[in-house]
C-alpha cells in the first residue's frame, strides 16, 4: 500500500509538469487523463484529487440534446448542439468513460454524464454511494468535456406522489457529490414553481443543482398549450433566480410524441416558437428531449429529417442573436 501510494504521487507530480508544460490553457484534455488511468495498477485506476480541473465554462444560453448516439456527434454540430445527455453504465471502466468523453470533446461537445442506474441511495436517515459511483464522479470530473455530473431524475416525484425526496435530502446529496470531487451538478427537478407550492418539505432553495433541468411539454391531445407554457416559464424562471440566483436554468424542449400519453410531435412552426418563447424568459440553456428514446415515446426528433432545419435556424436566429445581447 506504501509503494502504490508511492508511485501514484510521483505519476501525479510528473503529470501535474507535463500538462503544466504542455497545456496553454490549464485543462486537462483526454489523452492526459487517459494516461494517468493506464498508468496507475489495475486496483488504482481512480483520478487523484491532485489532478482535479475546473470545468471550463460554456457560452449562454447554450443548446443541448438529450440522448445522442455517439455516430450522430457530426450531425448535431451541424444542428448547433453544443452539449449532450448521455447515459453511462456503472460496470464500464474510467478509461471507457474517458475516452467517450474524449470524443465528445473532438466534436465540440460538452457532456452531462450520467450514472445509470444510480450509485446513490438514501436509506431513511443519510444517502449511501457505492464505490464505483464514487470512481464516476471522481473520473468524469476531471475531463473538461463534463459540463456537469447528473445527480437525479425528477426527484420530486420518483415514479409517484409523495415518494419523492425532500430538498433537505436533495441538498444533503449535492453535498455528499461536492465532497467527492468539485464538479457542478444537474438535476432533472420538473417545476420548481410547482414544487415550492406544494409545501416547505419541497420547496425549491439553494444547494439543489447547479444546473437544474426544468420543462413543460405543451404539444398535447391536438392543442398547443402556449400560454400555459409562457406562465410556467415566468413562474419557474422568477422563482429559481429569487431562491437560487447562482444556479443555471436548463429548460426541456418538447421534440417528442407519446400516443400513450396524449403527448404530440410538434410540427417546425411550433418546434420554433417553443423554443422562441423558453429562450426568450431569460434560460440559461435549452434541450431538445429527446433525440433517440425507447419504446416510452412513438416518435422522436431523430425520426424527423425535415425539422433539423428548424432545430438549426432556432440556434442561428434564437439563440445566437441572445446570447451576442449578453456580451
Amino acid at each position: 500500500g506504501v509503494l502504490i501510494a508511492a508511485v501514484l504521487a510521483v505519476l501525479v507530480v510528473a503529470i501535474g509538469l507535463n500538462i503544466a508544460s504542455t497545456s496553454d490553457d490549464g485543462l486537462l484534455d483526454a489523452k492526459d487523463v487517459e494516461a494517468t488511468l493506464d498508468a496507475a495498477p489495475a486496483s488504482e485506476r481512480t483520478a487523484s484529487p491532485g489532478l482535479h480541473v475546473q470545468t471550463p465554462g460554456i457560452q449562454e444560453p447554450f443548446t443541448s440534446m438529450v440522448f445522442v448516439p455517439e455516430d450522430q456527434f457530426g450531425l448535431m454540430q451541424e444542428l448547433g448542439v453544443e452539449v449532450i445527455h448521455r447515459r453511462f453504465l456503472p460496470d464500464e471502466s474510467p478509461v471507457e468513460w474517458l475516452a467517450f468523453l474524449g470524443r465528445a470533446q473532438a466534436h465540440g461537445l460538452k457532456v452531462i454524464p450520467w450514472l445509470w442506474p444510480e450509485g446513490w441511495i438514501w436509506d431513511g436517515a443519510k444517502w449511501n454511494i457505492d464505490e464505483q459511483a464514487r470512481l464516476f464522479v471522481e473520473t468524469v470530473a476531471k475531463h473538461p468535456a463534463t459540463l456537469a455530473v447528473y445527480s437525479l431524475h425528477e426527484p420530486y416525484w420518483r415514479d409517484c406522489w409523495g415518494c419523492g425526496y425532500t430538498t433537505k435530502q436533495q441538498q444533503l446529496l449535492y453535498d455528499e457529490i461536492k465532497a467527492i470531487a468539485d464538479v457542478p451538478i444537474y438535476s432533472e427537478i420538473g417545476s420548481a414553481a410547482f414544487w415550492t407550492a406544494q409545501g416547505e418539505e419541497t420547496a425549491f432553495a439553494e444547494g439543489v443543482c447547479d444546473y437544474c433541468g426544468v420543462w413543460y411539454h405543451p404539444f398535447r391531445e391536438g392543442k398547443y398549450e402556449r400560454d400555459t407554457l409562457v406562465q410556467r416559464l415566468k413562474d419557474d424562471v422568477a422563482l429559481i433566480r429569487e431562491r437560487s440566483p447562482n444556479s443555471k436554468i436548463i429548460w426541456g424542449l418538447q421534440a417528442f410524441g407519446a400516443d400513450s400519453l396524449g403527448y404530440d410531435m410538434p410540427i417546425a412552426e411550433q418546434l420554433y416558437d417553443q423554443a422562441a418563447l423558453v429562450y426568450g424568459a431569460g434560460v440559461d440553456g435549452a434541450g431538445w428531449y429527446p433525440w433517440a428514446f425507447g419504446e416510452l415515446y412513438s416518435d422522436v426528433l431523430s425520426d424527423h429529417p425535415e425539422l433539423y432545419d428548424t432545430v438549426r435556424e432556432v440556434y442561428d436566429t434564437v439563440v445566437m442573436p441572445r446570447r451576442q445581447n449578453l456580451e
